[in-house]
């Protein structure tokens, strides 16, 4: 009878372990596969889970956009009344109310959000403030999220504003007087054209022979007179310093 069996002595070491693997293969009933993720399988997933986070986030601030918050409301009134008044005011159709609760209690804090479907829905509903539900007079307000972002908005504004505003800490206000005579032979025009390189002008002007240059800032002035200061203009040397503050 003859067997399957190769001849093991015939062998080298390669085939060897490759009659190993295959028989381990063989023997193995639930061989375990393991699937290998790529670099780029992992990377595309995670691209994949950030546009699913932005949609989400797009799609709540959409909401929040149609959302509107009421005051003021009665305790006793639940979804349903507030449903049915803002339905039959004809602002537009509304998508869910909730009526904010005690959570130990569960009772009505006087609070509600209405959402819509459209934006348009929530200038017409702010129309609706004075108007009675349940018999008590209601007010309808912005979202708590628009207040938000609103005001995300108003510091972010704020931020960037004291940011470019440059500080008038100090003299901003510098004069240019010629060493040997009257400043006569430069006027308004020259003036600004010389010192505006050194920062932003507010105002210039020549009064008696000597001009007055005054910056937004006095950083810009120290700069401005600690080299402009003797240099030569039409072969006249000029005089330039700190203005006296009591100066016109």
């Amino acid at each position: 009878m003859e067997n399957n069996y190769p001849n093991l002595d015939e062998m080298d070491i390669e085939e060897f372990e490759e009659y190993i693997d295959k028989s381990r293969r063989k023997r193995s009933r639930t061989p375990m596969q393991v699937k290998k993720i790529s670099p780029r399988a992992i990377e595309v997933d995670d691209l994949e889970k950030r546009l699913e986070l932005a949609k989400r986030q797009a799609e709540e601030a959409q909401r929040d956009d149609c959302t509107v918050l009421v005051v003021k409301l009665h305790i006793k009134a639940d979804e349903y009344d507030v449903y049915r008044f803002f339905s039959n005011a004809g602002v537009g159709k509304v998508r869910d109310v909730k009526v904010i609760r005690d959570t130990k209690t569960g009772k009505s804090k006087g609070v509600a959000y209405v959402e819509f479907y459209t934006p348009d829905s929530v200038l017409k509903s702010m129309t609706l403030s004075g108007q009675m539900i349940n018999g008590q007079a209601i007010s309808v307000q912005p979202s708590q999220a628009e207040k938000n972002r609103a005001a995300a908005a108003t510091r972010l504004a704020k931020t960037a504003e004291q940011q470019l505003a440059t500080p008038k800490e100090g003299p901003n206000k510098i004069f240019i007087a010629s060493l040997k005579d009257e400043l006569s032979y430069v006027g308004v025009r020259e003036l600004r054209q010389l010192f505006s390189p050194f920062g932003e002008i507010e105002n210039v002007k020549v009064n008696k022979g000597v001009g007055y240059v005054q910056y937004r800032n006095s950083k810009d002035a120290n700069e401005a007179v600690t080299k402009m200061d003797g240099v030569k203009i039409k072969n006249k040397r000029i005089k330039v310093g700190i203005a006296d503050a009591k100066t016109n």
